[in-house]
């Protein structure tokens, strides 16, 4: 008798952790992707490219303070490449880019190129129609791009965000006067 009991007990308990299971795969997703297309005196040298990115914990920890505990919005976000030959991972902050990343400092912009969205439509947010556009002005090899909440190039402010990185699928051998042209594109769903 009691064996039968503790088996109807264990097929009930069962059930319920399918239950949840069913429960736990349910939420929000957010996954971006980032994009390039090499100009050399205005002409496109190579095709556009996307690669799918990380979105580090330090941006997921702001995006739920920001959404769900009131906490101050960044105003402002900004594009930054990379020439280190690395897989960004999900520990990666905007206090680390430069070490981790080895952030590209030449091109002519004084600071970090602005990201300029046009607002979301379709559960997407994405720069397309004013693009990132990196003037480079020494011989670099980019490997990669990301997205931070300060315009200083090199920054390593604690406060500073780190949003979004991605390794290119194919580097980017590029040389003065090269245009590289960055496109990021987050998309959030619920399943």
């Amino acid at each position: 008798m009691a064996l039968i009991k503790v088996r109807m007990t264990l097929e009930k308990g069962l059930g319920d952790v399918d239950r949840l299971r069913k429960h736990v795969n349910q939420g929000v997703k957010l996954g971006g992707r980032f994009s390039h297309q090499v100009f050399r005196h205005g002409k496109p040298i190579t095709d556009e490219e996307w690669s799918d990115n990380i979105v580090p914990d330090q941006m997921l920890n702001y995006s739920l303070d920001t959404a769900l505990r009131n906490q101050s919005p960044r105003s402002n976000w900004y594009v930054g490449l990379f020439s280190g030959n690395v897989v960004p991972g999900a520990t990666l902050t905007g206090a680390t880019v430069d070490a981790v990343l080895t952030e590209i400092t030449a091109y002519t912009s004084a600071t970090r190129i602005p990201y300029l969205p046009a607002a979301a439509t379709g559960k997407i947010l994405t720069n397309a129609t004013s693009k990132a556009e990196f003037t480079i002005n020494a011989s670099v090899t980019a490997y990669g791009a990301f997205l931070v909440s300060h315009a200083t190039k090199g920054d390593t402010t604690s406060t500073t965000i780190c949003a979004a990185a991605s390794k290119f699928t194919t580097q980017r051998t590029l040389v003065d006067q090269d245009q590289l042209l960055v496109t990021y594109q987050i998309t959030a769903s619920s399943t």
